[in-house]
């Protein structure tokens, strides 16, 4: 079928006819008021272009008519780096990718053409080894200029808050080895309030009121006949006053 264009359309009132793409098969079909076709390359091209067409609401095909190029899978294209490719390429295939100095090679090293026209493992990518500018945390920012892999940079917060997370951090192969850490509000203990000269007066009358139901539930202690393990209850009472004002 080299060489051939072989169309099969189904009668339309509302689009006229594609034209032929050589090495093609065209096929149209009406689904649900539709009218929808799809370009198939034979054995040893590949598309270039859209595969599938539908005629919109103007009465037109929705893209330009695509082709069918040599070669039964796409050129291997691979930025910043090579590929063993020398030619148009058939069912089954191999070939082989390398990446420019550098650049560090994301993906499979090989890839082979199927039969759907597609490459299996996906074609990979070649990634630079330097690593763009890191972000700031939230009340954080970073000291450091040199983004180059190996470089490193230091992470620091914001006065009343503090780090969690890898502070100092290093580009190996475009990426940073660590998460990008955050800042945290450092949460202050609560100061108790100085008591006013109001409270103290109402610390005091409760320490009496107290020291008055102890008087009256041991006598022996107003007497001055405390145990020898027992300090005065005036002394006692005398310090939480002292401390109270």
């Amino acid at each position: 079928m080299s060489g051939e264009s072989l169309i099969f359309f189904l009668p339309t009132e509302s689009c006229s006819e594609l034209p032929p793409v050589e090495n093609s098969i065209f096929v149209a079909e009406e689904s649900e008021g539709q009218i929808q076709g799809i370009y198939v390359c034979i054995k040893g091209y590949h598309l270039v272009g859209k595969k599938t067409f539908f005629c919109n609401a103007s009465l037109e095909w929705n893209a330009p008519v695509p082709t069918c190029q040599l070669g039964h899978c796409p050129v291997p294209v691979l930025v910043n780096g090579n590929s063993s490719f020398l030619g148009p390429v058939n069912v089954g295939d191999k070939i082989t990718f390398e990446c420019n100095e550098h650049y560090i090679l994301k993906g499979s090293s090989w890839s082979q053409c199927l039969d759907n026209h597609t490459w299996m493992p996906p074609l990979p990518t070649c990634k630079s080894r330097n690593c763009g500018p890191p972000e700031n945390p939230a009340h954080g920012y970073f000291e450091g200029g040199d983004f180059s892999s190996g470089s490193t940079i230091t992470y620091h917060c914001e006065d009343g808050y503090h780090l969690v997370g890898t502070q100092d951090q290093q580009c190996i192969d475009g990426e940073w080895n660590s998460a990008l850490p955050v800042c945290k509000l450092i949460q202050e203990t609560p100061k108790l309030t100085p008591q006013t000269e109001c409270e103290k007066t109402i610390v005091s009358s409760r320490l009496l009121s107290v020291l008055f139901t102890v008087v009256s539930l041991e006598p022996n202690i107003i007497s001055g006949t405390c145990s020898v393990n027992t300090c005065s209850i005036w002394d006692v009472f005398e310090g939480l006053l002292e401390g109270g004002s």
